[in-house]
């Protein structure tokens, strides 16, 4: 028998498990995280979570809403791996 991981279920790769998100200081259930050309943010509202990749020019990547659950900053990294390499095409 094998038993899978959550990350696994939900498709979450290595790389998206080792973003580093920080917390917003001034906001609750705000978190970003900076990647090589771009930057990521989730937000908290209501029952799901706002996710939003802009570039350093202020330019939005795209947009996604996440269902309220576990694993949200693994699935926002994955979801903004995408869009990254998506962006380099």
């Amino acid at each position: 028998m094998v038993i899978l991981s959550e990350s696994s279920l939900i498709s979450v790769s290595e790389d998206a498990k080792a973003i580093v998100w920080c917390k917003d200081k001034a906001e609750p259930d705000y978190f970003y995280a900076e990647f090589s050309d771009f930057l990521c943010s989730i937000r908290k509202i209501s029952n799901y979570w706002l996710v939003i990749a802009i570039n350093y020019e202020w330019l939005e990547l795209g947009r996604c809403k996440l269902q309220d659950g576990e694993l949200i900053k693994e699935q926002a990294a994955e979801w903004a791996l995408r869009v990254n390499s998506k962006s380099k095409v």
